[in-house]
């Protein structure tokens, strides 16, 4: 009964791990997609006003091209780094993190409350099957995946199994 409580220990940390990084995730990209979509929209919108006031100097026009040029950069990164698919994916790898920490909770109070070797076996394979679906659908690879906020998803899974908002 120890290896198992031990075990869905560590699969309970990963699953929440991964979930942590997920929400991580999806707001650095949330961000990055909303800053892109405004930048666009404030040259869109000011492009009236730019050929109005800054055309009519000399420093105007360079200043306005290198905007237009920034603007357009960000655009295509956005759009050719997928960022909304990004934020898809990231939100579908953080439910079934979550939904997979969930049944490790309840496979734990079934180790508390049952006697049954063969249902907390069977249980405890299944755990190990998501677990293993899991991995391979969230293999943690994204460019802004960078070792602080590995490290900073680490301390905080940590904190909140320490201050009980995750069962030990």
């Amino acid at each position: 009964m120890s290896s198992y409580k031990e075990n869905s220990y560590i699969l309970y940390w990963k699953a929440s791990f991964n979930e942590l990084l997920s929400e991580a995730l999806i707001k650095k990209w949330s961000r990055f997609d909303t800053a892109t979509k405004f930048i666009s929209l404030i040259t869109i919108s000011g492009s009236a006003f730019a050929g109005w006031f800054l055309w009519t100097t000399v420093e105007g026009k360079y200043i306005w091209s290198l905007i237009a040029v920034v603007v357009s950069i960000v655009s295509a990164a956005n759009t050719t780094m997928k960022v909304p698919d990004r934020i898809k994916e990231w939100e579908e790898r953080r439910g079934e993190s979550s939904k997979l920490a969930r049944s490790i909770e309840s496979f734990r109070r079934l180790l508390n409350i049952s006697n049954d070797d063969h249902q907390i076996k069977t249980e405890y394979t299944n755990l190990e099957n998501k677990w293993t679906y899991g991995a391979t659908l969230f293999k943690n690879t994204d460019i802004l995946i960078t070792d602080k906020l590995s490290n900073e998803v680490k301390k905080q899974v940590n904190q909140n199994i320490e201050e009980g908002r995750y069962n030990k």
